[in-house]
């Protein structure tokens, strides 16, 4: 229990008044408390995702170890600061600006952040949710972040690898197209579009028999199954009008 005591003088007599109040079920509740506060820093420190958590003005209050490794500061020099402050410039700016728009609006926000480092750039995917405090917290804000660097730097590669693609079979004077299973056209280059004299968008997603006559499309269905059903290269010669392809 907690013991308070007090002289007092009562009826010219000093006396002790000595109170002790029964605080079982407070510590009971503190023990709960920090117990539960240690499971969620541990959890966090365990985790692969970047966490922390921002008071409602945006200034860190914890940062999880992998924030320290992403970042390069130490948690001490973290603390108390805000990402602007932390990050100087359009970078830091913009997820300060973030945190306070979660902040206001008192929804949760998903969105891409970039990180300059000295490697390049670097792409995280930030989930950030109010929350209303508990855990030995006043309430603010928590931050899930995820890097998407290898993801985004693929995506990019795709692109330019699309891109010379296209370039490669455009300067083709050869006909080229692709179909899915349903034997309609994914895509199609420049002289294939040239010889229906129809741009590529009124082609794709298009079958044969849209576009070419009963017999020829019936000729060319033809060959696409066969090519399926062989799993194979297929050479035809097909006729439209005076052209023989």
């Amino acid at each position: 229990g907690l013991l308070n005591s007090n002289k007092i003088v009562l009826d010219g007599g000093e006396y002790l008044l000595t109170v002790i109040t029964d605080i079982t079920n407070q510590r009971w509740f503190e023990e709960d408390l920090q117990r539960s506060r240690n499971l969620m820093m541990e959890m966090m420190e365990l985790s692969g995702s970047i966490i922390c958590i921002k008071d409602t003005e945006g200034r860190y209050e914890l940062v999880n170890r992998r924030w320290e490794k992403v970042t390069g500061f130490k948690r001490e020099q973290a603390l108390g600061k805000t990402s602007e402050e932390l990050f100087p410039g359009a970078t830091g700016r913009q997820m300060y600006l973030n945190d306070r728009e979660v902040m206001q609006s008192g929804k949760m926000m998903e969105k891409e952040e970039v990180l300059e480092s000295t490697g390049g750039k670097r792409y995280f995917l930030s989930i950030k949710f109010p929350f209303g405090g508990g855990n030995g917290f006043k309430g603010g804000l928590c931050v899930i972040i995820r890097e998407i660097t290898e993801r985004k730097q693929a995506e990019e590669a795709l692109k330019k690898s699309e891109k010379l693609y296209r370039t490669f079979i455009d300067a083709s004077s050869d006909m080229v197209f692709l179909k899915d299973e349903s034997l309609r056209n994914i895509v199609v280059n420049k002289s294939l579009a040239e010889f229906f004299g129809k741009p590529e968008e009124e082609i794709i997603g298009k079958t044969d028999f849209e576009l070419l006559p009963q017999a020829a499309a019936e000729k060319s269905r033809e060959t696409d199954l066969k090519a399926k059903e062989m799993n194979s290269t297929v050479i035809s010669k097909e006729t439209l009008g005076q052209y023989v392809y």
